[in-house]
């Protein structure tokens, strides 16, 4: 608005530098500080790169919707506003080497990604490509149901970064990281007829996959029951889960971001 108000308008072949070098200097200054208070925003260098980082498809031909970038960016403004989700997203984000594709058009996944199960609302590969089925971001009543989805697969991407052991919540090395989480998961199936978003990992998953699939619940549930009085009923179903997610997990991420920034 302030470029505009000043028949600033950046060509294809024009250089910022030239043409704001006519502005007076208050005119300087204005602008200076309506650079740093917008970088100070929570339009950061995270949201900026989700958003470069997006495609929709698959039969929208890749093209940039802004009715379907501004529901994005809402999910992401969303997820960045709860702490232990945003430290998913910086980890994430820190690559720069993903790609989100949002099909707007299903639920599922499986039109994106015809080698997906049917019924997947999201897929997660190691290379950094992500699939969302995300129609529901279309419905106000329904779009919390997406916002969890993104935080699960985004979680599956960072927790692969960070203990480097297809994904589960432990280095390979580390036994005794191991044996808690079996221990967590032990109480989990225990307990899973009270929710589906657990029972299903017991129910589509091989043993291999269930810690892996297990630890990326909590964002999920934190999300879809966030500031809802429903999070309380799985905080009291899933304690050890939550509590590990949120102070075993997100510490170890906050950690490893700056490693993950400078490679």
């Amino acid at each position: 608005e302030f470029l505009l108000n000043n028949n600033i308008i950046l060509g294809p072949h024009e250089d910022m530098e030239d043409l704001v070098i006519h502005l007076s200097d208050k005119k300087c200054q204005q602008l200076r500080d309506l650079h740093l208070k917008l970088s100070k925003h929570i339009f950061s260098n995270t949201l900026m790169t989700f958003m470069r980082n997006c495609r929709f498809g698959p039969d929208d031909n890749g093209s940039k919707n802004p009715e379907y970038m501004s529901l994005v960016s809402k999910a992401f403004h969303f997820l960045l506003e709860i702490p232990s989700i945003a430290i998913i997203l910086k980890i994430v984000a820190a690559t720069r080497d993903f790609i989100l594709v949002f099909d707007f058009n299903r639920e599922w996944t499986n039109y994106a990604d015809p080698f997906s199960e049917p019924y997947t609302n999201g897929l997660f590969y190691i290379s950094g490509k992500i699939y969302i089925g995300a129609k529901n971001l279309l419905d106000p009543l329904r779009v919390i149901e997406t916002y969890s989805v993104i935080a699960h697969e985004l979680c599956h991407f960072a927790m692969f970064l960070v203990f480097k052991n297809m994904a589960k919540p432990y280095r390979e090395s580390d036994e005794f990281g191991e044996q808690v989480f079996q221990t967590i998961s032990d109480e989990c199936e225990a307990q899973m007829e009270g929710e589906e978003i657990i029972k299903s990992v017991y129910d589509c998953y091989p043993p291999e996959q269930h810690h892996a699939e297990l630890v990326v619940r909590a964002p999920q549930m934190t999300v879809l029951y966030h500031n809802q009085p429903e999070i309380d009923l799985r905080r009291a179903l899933f304690p050890t889960l939550l509590d590990y997610f949120e102070h075993v997990s997100v510490p170890t991420l906050e950690s490893a971001l700056p490693d993950i920034e400078k490679e």
